[in-house]
């Protein structure tokens, strides 16, 4: 039996304002790195992946609009907290920097994943392959992290699972405020 119209509806408010908080916070993430490294070629990494961040943002700003959807009311929750996660990362050194890069983006990327059959399911294909573009750029950014040495991030298994665990609460967290 096809879901009604408001379950629908839901759904892809829910979707999009995790998404938006997501990349609020991941911009937030990158704005701590790009503050706390000394080396200009990282800094300027950072900023590179700070700019599509900042693509996919603008996108789950506008369809907040278009969608009567709205956005967490954790957001100032996660300016804070995705900034120190940042610096902090970034201030123990590029290699724990790169390790939660390489974490966050994880995590995002089994989020898009986990997304993309609810969205085709309700007839949300546009949505689902812009959500899927994004996606190739989270494992873009991914893929530069471990390239950069988060592997070799001192304590890399133990943070890597604290920072997976914060984000995680921070999407179902996003979903119900």
């Amino acid at each position: 039996m096809p879901r009604p119209y408001f379950c629908k509806k839901r759904q892809v408010s829910e979707i999009i304002r995790v998404d938006h908080a997501g990349e609020y916070g991941a911009i937030r993430i990158y704005q701590g790195q790009i503050a706390a490294t000394k080396d200009e070629s990282y800094k300027s990494l950072f900023k590179e992946m700070l700019s599509h961040e900042q693509k996919h943002l603008d996108y789950f700003a506008e369809e907040i609009g278009n969608s009567y959807s709205r956005p967490t009311i954790l957001l100032p929750l996660w300016h804070v907290l995705g900034y120190m996660m940042g610096y902090i990362s970034a201030a123990a050194g590029v290699k724990t920097a790169m390790l939660c890069t390489e974490a966050v983006e994880e995590v995002i990327d089994e989020h898009y994943k986990n997304q993309q059959p609810i969205l085709s399911d309700i007839g949300m294909d546009k949505l689902a392959e812009q959500i899927e573009q994004h996606r190739q750029d989270e494992l873009n950014h991914k893929n530069i992290a471990i390239k950069h040495g988060s592997t070799e991030a001192p304590m890399y298994l133990a943070l890597k699972i604290i920072i997976s665990k914060l984000c995680n609460f921070a999407i179902f967290s996003s979903k119900i405020l």
